[in-house]
């Protein structure tokens, strides 16, 4: 959400984090998560065209 613009109060209020220092310490993810969270979404997109194709 905050590669995308979303401010981090906002962020930290969804998440339900009493500490905006909670918030900060995982705003930065690493690219090979970043890349694992992408190909998992992929992959769900992926199943999803599959099962709507077959019916």
């Amino acid at each position: 959400m905050i590669e995308s613009g979303v401010s981090i109060v906002a962020v930290s209020r969804i998440l339900g984090h009493a500490d905006l220092k909670t918030t900060m310490r995982y705003a930065h993810p690493e690219d090979t998560l970043k890349e694992a969270v992408e190909s998992l979404a992929n992959y769900q997109i992926g199943k999803n065209a599959e099962h709507v194709a077959g019916n």
